[in-house]
């Protein structure tokens, strides 16, 4: 009967013990923490979280919009439509602008969309092409959000731009 509970023995078992209720510990507050309901304030902060990032998106949309609506297209260095376009909305000033670009850089999680948003607005580069960059913003923005891959693809010609035409009457 001595020879069975050595000393090496016992703290073999002391080690194992203390070794396994540590692992099973951390195991076990891992998952406590992982799927633990939320509280309130938890929740709440969240949802405000993803409702200015939201808005923030729909005001970047907007502003794009409007400064494509004031831009006059070209195609090969010619104008892409001559015809009367009720274009519906003033060109964006600096301060849309730049007040939307801060806050993309508070709320967006992928740098693309910053620099995307940032080149829409490069009026000095002459092989931009506005509308596929728009729709890779677009796309962008959903996946950021979390909703499912391109629904819209803009290298297919799947997002445009709608222009509205109309009879010019002097």
């Amino acid at each position: 009967m001595n020879k069975i509970f050595t000393p090496k023995f016992i703290a073999s078992i002391l080690l194992q013990v203390v070794l396994l209720g540590g692992v099973v510990f951390f195991i076990q507050k891992y998952f406590e923490n992982k799927w633990a309901p939320l509280t309130a304030e938890e929740t709440l902060r969240r949802e405000n979280f993803l409702n200015a990032k939201r808005d923030t998106y729909f005001q970047a949309i907007d502003i794009l919009n409007r400064a494509l609506a004031n831009s006059e297209f070209t195609e090969n260095g010619k104008p892409a439509d001559l015809s009367h376009r009720n274009r519906g909305g003033k060109y964006p000033t600096e301060l849309e602008v730049n007040s939307c670009f801060s806050k993309l850089c508070i709320y967006s999680s992928n740098k693309e969309i910053l620099k995307t948003y940032r080149k829409l607005f490069d009026t000095s580069d002459k092989q931009l092409k506005p509308i596929l960059e728009m729709g890779n913003f677009i796309n962008l923005l959903r996946k950021d959000l979390g909703y499912e891959n391109v629904i819209v693809d803009p290298y297919q010609n799947e997002y445009q731009f709608i222009q509205i035409r109309r009879k010019y009457i002097p």
